[in-house]
């Protein structure tokens, strides 16, 4: 269906976007929401900071936006937009900051314009109003001068508390993810987590029910090694169903980054006894890495194909699945998975500049290497090259 429409719509392809490089800005994310509001229509994905207002289009043309979103979230792939990031504003729940939505891409295929959607417009007048939207722009390409613009807005006296408040969670946020970035024998990965934790507070302190501010909070605790203060607040996040299904994901990854797996799997088992049948990446993608953690292979691959089922392009449960076959001695699967995950990641390498990506491509080309080897040598033995446990990918 996508690849139709695409066709239907070459003529239009997207331009690229260096004649306004400096305020034309990428995300890229799976489809949460397309509906109309006063008059046009809006784009959200699953970025509860930021939403993108489409062109207004004929009803021709804005059928065939619709129909490439929907067939995107049908079949459980991520798009990739482009937007301008520097005419954000802010909605008027002051919860989000709206961008003009210039492109659309779906597998490698674009439709719309930057010069025909984004021409240059006017920004925010206010000046928190702007930090906020440039900050939140920024994130992927600029993450030092996002924080700092981050910083400014979780401070600007001319915003709303409710965009303060994003301002503060998706500062911590993004420091949790630049702490990543750096060995933890660095003295700032550390200093960088306890910057995202003192964010993650004050977003409590603004907003006390705030949900996501203990989930930020738990993170970082995490992160630093807290296990136990990380596991009190997860436990405490079990009021309402989703809550608990993020707590139960969470509490499941904290014992498994302590090495119990059998505690992991209790509390992912759990989970569907209270809620009954699981579905969806997140929840098979975490019980098959306990599982293969287990050594109960055969299982965690059934875990990860399920996953699959409803995020098809998820790289890393290609990866997990890898290992999983390659302990079993099955290396032809296991290189056919490795590869895959190999091209899923190297795609999303094109797409955006990201150094956590690039390490995952170069660790991912050396597996498949040795995993040609394993095949090409007839080998029966477990290989585990292809497994990663350093929660690299504790998605």
């Amino acid at each position: 269906m996508i690849s139709i429409i695409f066709a239907a719509l070459a003529a239009a392809a997207a331009q690229p976007a260096e004649a306004g490089k400096e305020r034309i800005f990428r995300a890229e994310g799976y489809v949460a929401a397309l509906y109309g509001e006063e008059g046009r229509y809006v784009l959200e994905l699953h970025d509860t900071a930021v939403r993108y207002a489409l062109p207004r289009l004929d009803d021709k043309r804005l059928a065939a936006y619709a129909d490439v979103i929907g067939s995107a979230h049908d079949l459980g792939v991520a798009i990739g937009v482009q937007f301008d990031g520097t005419a954000g504003s802010l909605t008027a729940d002051g919860e989000r900051i709206e961008f003009p939505l210039c492109t659309i891409e779906v597998d490698g295929a674009a439709i719309g314009s930057v010069a025909a959607n984004c021409p240059p417009r006017r920004g925010a007048a206010r000046a928190g109003e702007r930090a906020l939207a440039l900050g939140l722009a920024q994130r992927l390409d600029r993450p030092d001068q996002a924080a700092a613009l981050l910083a400014t807005a979780s401070r600007a006296a001319d915003l709303p508390a409710a965009a303060r408040a994003v301002a503060l969670e998706k500062r911590g946020e993004l420091l949790s993810y630049t702490a990543a970035l750096l060995p933890r024998s660095d003295p700032g990965h550390d200093a960088k987590l306890l910057e995202a934790h003192a964010d993650f507070q004050r977003l409590a302190k603004l907003q006390p029910g705030n949900a996501e501010a203990q989930r930020g909070l738990a993170r970082t605790l995490t992160d630093l090694g807290a296990y136990e203060e990380a596991l009190a607040i997860y436990a405490r996040l079990t009021e309402t169903e989703m809550d608990a299904f993020l707590s139960a994901i969470s509490i499941g990854a904290i014992h498994r980054l302590r090495g119990d797996h059998a505690a992991a799997l209790r509390a992912l088992d759990a989970l569907a006894e209270s809620q009954g049948p699981m579905e969806g990446m997140r929840y098979h993608y975490h019980r098959g890495w306990t599982l293969r953690l287990l050594g109960r292979h055969e299982e965690a691959i059934e875990s990860f194909s399920e996953g699959m089922r409803s995020q098809p392009d998820y790289a890393f449960a290609f990866l997990q699945r890898s290992c999983a076959f390659a302990l079993l001695g099955r290396h032809r699967e296991a290189l056919a998975d490795h590869e895959q995950g190999l091209r899923l990641l190297r795609s999303m390498q094109e797409r955006q500049d990201d150094r956590l990506i690039a390490r995952h491509v170069a660790e991912a080309g050396t597996a498949v290497e040795r995993l040609r080897r394993a095949v090409a040598d007839g080998e029966r033995a477990p290989v585990d090259a292809p497994c990663r446990d350093d929660g690299a990918t504790n998605a």
